[in-house]
């Protein structure tokens, strides 16, 4: 369920939430950038866009609006430059989403087009038991798992042995 609001702005939908089976939070802007659009941007501006990112993910995991986030390494779709602190930064939000108990997604889309980001993610979730979604954000059905079989290979490679899933609103974990 596609539910398009800004989650700082607390409008309720209360019946489509309740509807839901799980709720799926992202980031495709920051201050008021789309950053997948065709942007070119330095090193520097790169770098500082990458750690708005990383908290503006910590603030939606924060929240407590969303069992899951989705795509956290999506920014590499437009923004190469790293900053010197990325692995720090994603296992604090591995850290973090682990302990509120929040997903992050592997997501296929990512794990085709840069996967040495997504083996990062995925490291740094292994070490903080972080509960992973798979695929959960694929908007057309012929997307839905989508390199599954690449990913499930990537973490099976990093130690993670489960991955969780929703029915009837409830939390499941399966073991890959």
């Amino acid at each position: 369920m596609n539910i398009p609001t800004d989650f700082h702005s607390h409008v309720s939908y209360t019946s489509a939430l309740q509807m839901a089976t799980a709720v799926i939070g992202s980031i495709h802007e920051i201050d008021g950038l789309q950053f997948e659009g065709s942007y070119s941007w330095s090193r520097e501006e790169g770098e500082v866009l990458w750690t708005q990112y990383f908290k503006l993910l910590q603030e939606a995991i924060l929240s407590g609006c969303f069992q899951v986030i989705s795509h956290p390494v999506r920014m590499g779709s437009r923004n190469p430059h790293l900053p010197s602190t990325f692995d720090e930064e994603l296992e604090q939000l591995a850290s973090i989403a682990s302990s509120c108990n929040v997903a992050l997604e592997i997501n296929g889309k990512d794990m085709l087009a840069y996967p040495h980001l997504v083996y990062r993610l995925a490291c740094a979730c292994a070490k903080h038991h972080t509960p992973l979604s798979v695929g959960s954000d694929a908007h057309y059905p012929d997307r839905v798992a989508q390199a599954h079989g690449e990913t499930e290979q990537l973490l099976c490679q990093v130690g993670v042995r489960r991955v969780r899933m929703w029915k009837q609103r409830e939390a499941e974990e399966y073991s890959l």
